[in-house]
Parts: C-alpha cells; sequence; structure tokens
C-alpha cells in the first residue's frame, strides 16, 4: 500500500500519514503539531465529512464555490495591514502628542545636536528562526502592556523576499511611508546592529497611549558610549534604572531611553513614565505579559513568525480600535467585538504564508468570524483556508510579498 499523504495546515508541507502510525502528526519543515483527520479522509482519498476536513486538506478547495480573489487585498489588510499600521501609527501619534505627556516628567533634556549615530560594529548572531516568544525582548516589556509587535530583522534580512521588499526600500501604508531603517534611525542604531525589536503598546491608555521600544543588538554596546553618541542626559532613576533623554535632531522632541546590564537591551520610549514602566529586570518566561498575550504567542504562533503581532482586549470599544469599529458595518463591528484576543505573524519564504488565530470566546461567533473573512470581496478564488477548534479560529493565507504590499498601499 502506497503512504498516503496529508499536509500541514501551517506551512502546507506534505506529511507521510500511515508512516507516522500516531495520534498526533509532526510536521518535518515547520516542527508544528497537529491532529490529522480520520483515516480515508486524507488527500487522494475520498473524503465523506466535507468542508471542515477540507480547510486543512491541502489544496482541496473550502467549498465547491469559488471564494473571491478580491478578498486577497482585505484580508491582507486586516492581518497585515494592522501590524503595521497599528504600531506605526501609535509611535507616530505619541511622538507628534507628546507635549500632552511630557508635563508628567522633569529632568528633561532640551539640547539639540545631529541625529545619533551607532556606536561599534556588530558581529553575526544566528539568523535561523526563533520562535516569537523567544525573543529576548520582549522579557522586558510591562505588565499591562497588552499590543505586541514583533520583527526579527535577522530573520529577515536573511530571506531575499524579506530583505528586498521589507528591508531595502520604504513601502506604503495608504498615504504614508514606512520603513525599518526610519524607525530604528531615531534610535542611534542601524538595522546591520539590531538583531530584533519588539513594540508594546497599552491600548486601553487614554490617546496618547503608552508606547515602548525595545531594542535588542546583535554585539554588545557600552552604556556610556550609547549615550555619549546620543548625547543623552540623565533626566530620572527609580533606585536602580538611569533613565536618559537625548535630542531628536532638530525637533522639540526628547526622547527616553533605559541601557540594561546586558549590553544587548536598550529600551525607548517617548518620554522617560514609558521606560520607567519596562521591567528593570528580564522575566524569560514572559510571566509579565497578560496571560492572553503569553499563551497566543507560545501555544498559537509556535515557531515561526519574523514578523507578527497579538493583541487582547476585553473591549475593544474601550481601546485604540474605537474608531476604527465606529466606522464598520453594524454586524461587522460585531462580529469583530466578540474577539477577546488575536495573533497575527507572517513566514516568509519563496511565497508568503500570512496567518492569523482568533480567539472568539465560543464556537458561534469563532464561525461568524470566519463566514465574515469568507465572505468579503469579489472576484475569483484565493488562497485563503480557516479552520476551527471550540472558540478559535485559524486563518491561512498564501500569497507574495508584492501582493501584501499592494494592498498595504490601497
Amino acid at each position: 500500500m502506497s503512504d498516503a499523504l496529508l499536509t500541514c495546515p501551517y506551512c502546507n508541507a506534505y506529511v507521510n500519514v500511515l508512516a507516522a502510525g500516531a495520534a498526533t502528526l509532526t510536521c518535518p519543515r515547520c516542527g508544528e503539531v497537529f491532529a490529522p483527520p480520520p483515516r480515508g479522509s486524507y488527500a487522494g482519498s475520498p473524503s465523506p465529512t466535507g468542508p471542515a476536513l477540507e480547510a486543512i486538506a491541502g489544496d482541496t478547495p473550502l467549498s465547491p464555490r469559488e471564494k473571491p480573489r478580491g478578498r486577497n487585498r482585505l484580508v491582507g489588510l486586516a492581518l497585515l495591514g494592522l501590524m503595521v499600521a497599528m504600531g506605526a501609527t501609535s509611535l507616530t501619534y505619541a511622538l507628534l502628542t507628546t507635549d500632552l505627556r511630557r508635563a508628567h516628567d522633569t529632568g528633561r533634556s532640551q539640547t539639540a545636536g545631529n541625529l545619533p549615530i551607532p556606536t561599534g560594529a556588530a558581529t553575526l548572531p544566528d539568523n535561523g528562526p526563533t520562535a516569537p516568544a523567544k525573543l529576548d525582548a520582549l522579557a522586558y516589556l510591562p505588565r499591562d502592556t497588552s499590543l505586541v509587535i514583533g520583527v526579527h530583522l535577522a530573520e529577515i534580512d536573511a530571506t531575499k523576499a524579506g530583505r528586498d521588499a521589507l528591508l531595502d526600500q520604504p513601502f506604503a501604508v495608504g498615504p504614508v511611508r514606512v520603513s525599518i531603517d526610519g524607525l530604528l534611525r531615531w534610535t542611534g542604531f542601524t538595522r546591520a546592529e539590531v538583531h530584533h525589536l519588539a513594540i508594546g503598546v497599552k491600548l486601553d491608555d487614554p490617546l496618547p497611549p503608552r508606547v515602548e521600544l525595545v531594542v535588542h543588538t546583535k554585539a554588545a554596546h557600552d552604556a556610556d558610549a550609547v549615550r555619549k553618541k546620543l548625547k543623552a542626559v540623565r533626566a530620572a532613576t527609580d533606585g536602580k534604572r538611569r533613565i536618559d533623554t537625548f535630542p531628536l535632531g532638530d525637533t522639540p522632541f526628547s526622547p527616553a531611553l533605559w541601557c540594561a546590564d546586558d549590553g544587548h537591551t536598550f529600551v525607548f520610549g517617548l518620554v522617560p513614565s514609558d521606560v520607567k514602566a519596562a521591567l528593570p529586570e528580564p522575566r524569560r518566561d514572559l510571566g509579565q505579559l497578560p496571560r492572553e498575550i503569553r499563551e497566543v504567542l507560545q501555544e498559537r504562533v509556535g515557531s515561526v513568525g519574523p514578523l507578527w503581532v497579538a493583541a487582547t482586549a476585553d473591549d475593544w470599544s474601550k481601546t485604540l480600535a474605537a474608531d476604527l469599529l465606529a466606522k464598520m458595518k453594524a454586524e461587522d463591528r460585531d462580529r469583530l467585538k466578540q474577539v477577546h484576543t488575536f495573533a497575527a505573524w507572517v513566514q516568509l519564504d519563496p511565497d508568503v504564508t500570512v496567518r492569523g488565530a482568533f480567539d472568539c470566546r465560543d464556537e458561534k461567533d469563532a464561525k461568524a468570524l470566519a463566514a465574515y473573512f469568507l465572505g468579503l470581496g469579489k472576484g475569483d478564488k484565493p488562497d485563503l483556508k480557516t479552520a476551527l477548534e471550540g472558540g478559535w479560529l485559524t486563518l491561512q493565507w498564501r500569497t507574495k510579498v508584492e501582493t501584501i504590499l499592494k494592498a498595504l498601499e490601497k
């Protein structure tokens, strides 16, 4: 008898089902563990069970009815656009309105000078995949962080698709041009020196929200040398940490900085109070983060994803998402408001795979959200798959970097 093949629901790699002979299967490509459908329903065998199995059986359509390709732009915007736009918008808005919060801090630097330059050259670390939950920068984020964005620059730079489309040139998010280099420029570090970074946002803060940018460098940097290059001066201390502010070129802004003892971690904020909220000692188990954020990163996102976002809220109408929800149709708004926690992440291969996981509290709400995504747009059938597990909805969308960039621009 020939071996039956099933494709992994996470990366579409073929898995030898009969050879495995177990209740669960481990994908040889991405390492994810999943349960196979009942015997006889694998790819190449008749399937009596319909769409539920088709959603995880490789390239078999989700249903005989064609789904529209126009969905690609909308789903891409919903999953990846949210990741980029919320991070960029939060940072930009906080920067432009920092005067509203600066009154709460003392000892600010009002010096001016040229844009800072980085210290020293970096050594090359292992650029291989790192599980999002294992990124060192996350261990410093504050306890009440409710939106986290992770960017593993070393891993993205190791792929041609990521380097060409996401790093070497700016890309558009609507009318705004966004670039990794532009984000890093005011920190004093170049892209080549940074291994990864994390952005933490307190979504339920009054505008502007608290934001931390944690930069983890490839090589260790001397804290005094970093302060000297940034022209930083002491602004505050909390007994253990020295918190500095530094001039941002010819602008009136004075971002805050804390240099961690490991020489690799640098925490930036728009005002000193942002930096004070970061943990003085890292929590490698991420125990300081909300349970929902921690679990979705560890159990749903898993071992892949050089570019990702995770967020949680009991009531999105009381967060930064309120304005976005207000512009939606009532029925769409009601569906999205049922999402308690979500994560979206991107895997960069010759093609790009965008995945999303949504905790909708119960199966009924998860089915309604799946119908919402599958019903978007008009045109030909897209490469979009869904799977349900209780109150969890998982999405997978295979596309190209260029398609995502066009979606973000539109």
